[in-house]
């Protein structure tokens, strides 16, 4: 991991505001009276939504762009200025294409395409062997209307990781679109498979399901979204 440097000020309140990073670790998630420690395997773009004492409840992706809701400590959020100052100074290869990968994501977010492709095509140069670095460009290149480019970045990020959701969500995507609807059910339930608690791949499901002319199936999994919505809701505010 990066350390801040020793004459870094802490982030004060007001600094809180907007996007922050959480760096690498564990996060408690406390919900129905139980805490239970989800470990963060490299850096993830955050939201603060409160404060408490020393502690800071957050919303987090993890790197399969799961939303986690739970607690961190202060010192183990920083700004996205500070750790992007340290690019050329104290990253390692690894820790810089995972830092411009994040200032990529950011910068599709702001509709910065261009921005965002040079971010994704310097990470990947520097560390090819994460899959959801191909994700990601392969998320621009469909915001720039580039599919083959962008298929083609999905396929490799599923040879890295032939499970990963992320990477199925998105080909399963790219099927839907071109109305290939059995290839489509075909990655979206590999996708379920291995990350049955995100909510967004039940909802694609459905989706399909209802192209699909399949009622029933789409209807079971509409419902199972709003239990799941239900859930994350009375954990946000528990």
């Amino acid at each position: 991991l990066l350390h801040l440097n020793p004459g870094s000020a802490p982030l004060a309140a007001e600094d809180f505001k907007g996007q922050v990073i959480v760096l690498a670790g564990a996060i408690t998630i406390k919900h129905d009276g139980q805490e239970r420690i989800h470990q963060l395997p490299q850096d993830g773009l955050a939201t603060v939504l409160n404060t408490e004492g020393d502690l800071l409840r957050v919303r987090v992706e993890d790197p399969e762009k799961r939303e986690l809701v739970g607690w961190v400590e202060r010192t183990r959020v920083v700004s996205l200025a500070q750790r992007l100052e340290q690019l050329d100074t104290e990253s390692s290869t690894n820790e810089s294409a995972q830092l411009l990968q994040l200032r990529g994501r950011i910068r599709l977010a702001k509709n910065d395409l261009d921005g965002a492709l040079k971010d994704l095509n310097q990470s990947i140069a520097l560390d090819a062997k994460r899959a959801t670095a191909w994700v990601d460009r392969a998320a621009i290149q469909r915001a720039r209307g580039e599919e083959a480019s962008a298929v083609s970045d999905l396929e490799e990020a599923l040879r890295l990781d032939p499970h990963h959701p992320a990477a199925r969500f998105e080909r399963s995507r790219v099927a839907q679109a071109g109305k290939l609807l059995d290839e489509a059910l075909q990655h979206i339930e590999v996708a379920i498979e291995h990350a049955p608690d995100l909510p967004k791949l039940r909802l694609h499901r459905a989706q399909i399901q209802h192209l699909r002319n399949r009622t029933e199936e789409a209807l079971s999994d509409y419902n199972e979204v709003l239990r799941a919505d239900s859930r994350q809701v009375e954990a946000l505010h528990g």
